[in-house]
């Protein structure tokens, strides 16, 4: 009975832990459509996309400390409960800056609902188990994130930008119904005050590897997410792409990234973290260089946009799963507030670069390639000086 609960429990998590990156990419195809349905901007139409990503990146760190206090379910219920109310909110925005400000809740529920849901897996398995669960947890989010745009086009298509609102709600439902199935997977509240819980990202702001490595993790998600601002109106607007087509790149780069992912797994056997950490940053940068190469020979084609996302997307199951070990390997406590401050300074990362690239006109693939050569230099940067962080931290004699 408790193995058949625990297979419930996982199953909800999945959809909990999904449905954040689901709200983000599922609306992407719809973004011309609601440029013109609104008569604005392209440039507040991605400030939908920021204003989500700020709050669910900033939720995390206030509500994870939270739920060792009060338990999961009951703050995964209140974090479902804002979400639902914000996306009726989308759902009948009568302007575009009404649709900001519902993103921006929506962020805030999206938000609790991750960090919940990540605990909950902790709270529930250990060691090996524990190890297989994120592994089926880090494959089965791409399939999620890469169906999302290709059922968005699909809907855009078919019924509009506001069936996608209503189509999120429709799943926050069977969600919302499904959660009294699960159950709490706290076992013991914590006895140290809600202050005590937030003392301890203290000790991890003073951990240098940790902050180096975990700053190598938010790599790919800049890049992602530079790729996500700006896509939709290159490959719809600049080059004439149907909003199914361009549901269905996503399809594939999803593809890319799980095969990756396992393929990843296989390389462990032969070569390094921080060898595989290289040769991820190595692909960006030649997915950036490749763009740049392209802007300046005067082609602008769908290959030579495609392409390189393609090598792009190649890097990241190298790249972030390789750089969350070597990072998690830096402490040996405080794993909830580690995962807090991974996820909030990831997003915070994406949000940030929605931010930028919403405000950066683009008709061809140079400002994308330009940021992707960028941060991929910096990755070879980030890791060069964790791994002189860390040899230095193994030499310290240990206190007793």
């Amino acid at each position: 009975m408790r193995k058949h609960q625990s297979k419930i429990n996982m199953f909800y998590v999945l959809l909990f832990m999904s449905f954040g990156f689901f709200a983000t990419d599922i609306y992407l195809p719809s973004f011309p459509a609601i440029t013109e349905y609104f008569s604005t901007s392209d440039s507040l139409v991605k400030m939908t996309l920021f204003s989500y990503m700020l709050t669910f990146a900033i939720g995390p760190l206030l509500f994870g400390p939270i739920s060792d206090h009060t338990g999961r379910k009951k703050i995964t219920l209140v974090g479902l409960i804002i979400t639902f109310v914000a996306t009726i909110g989308c759902y009948f925005s009568p302007s575009i800056y009404v649709l900001i400000v519902s993103r921006f809740v929506q962020g805030i529920g999206t938000g609790i609902i991750a960090v919940t849901a990540r605990a909950m897996v902790a709270d529930s398995y250990e060691g090996k188990d524990l190890a297989k669960q994120v592994s089926i947890i880090s494959i089965s989010l791409p399939f999620f994130t890469a169906i999302a745009p290709a059922l968005g086009g699909f809907i855009q298509e078919a019924y509009g930008w506001q069936a996608v609102f209503f189509f999120l709600l429709c799943f926050l439902i069977f969600i919302l119904l499904g959660t009294y199935l699960t159950t709490e997977t706290l076992k013991e509240k914590s006895d140290a005050t809600l202050m005590d819980s937030f003392r301890g990202y203290k000790t991890l702001f003073k951990n240098a590897p940790f902050l180096l490595y975990g700053f190598s993790t938010a790599i790919p998600i800049i890049g992602t997410f530079a790729y996500i601002t700006s896509s939709p109106f290159l490959f719809q607007d600049d080059l004439g792409l149907s909003p199914i087509e361009y549901g269905y790149l996503s399809l594939i780069f999803g593809a890319i990234v799980i095969i990756l992912s396992l393929v990843n797994v296989k390389l462990l056997n032969y070569f390094s973290l921080d060898f595989l950490i290289n040769v991820g940053g190595s692909l960006i940068v030649i997915a950036g260089a490749f763009l740049i190469f392209f802007h300046f020979t005067g082609t602008f084609t769908f290959l030579s946009l495609y392409l390189p996302c393609v090598v792009f997307f190649c890097s990241i199951s190298l790249l972030r799963t390789n750089s969350t070990s070597k990072t998690l390997n830096q402490i040996s406590r405080n794993f909830g507030s580690a995962n807090a401050v991974l996820f909030t300074s990831q997003m915070g990362f994406a949000a940030l670069t929605s931010f930028v690239f919403s405000l950066i006109p683009q008709n061809d693939g140079l400002v994308l390639g330009i940021c992707f050569l960028l941060i991929g230099l910096l990755n070879f940067l980030i890791v060069y000086f964790a791994k002189k962080e860390e040899t230095k931290r193994n030499k310290k004699p240990k206190q007793k």
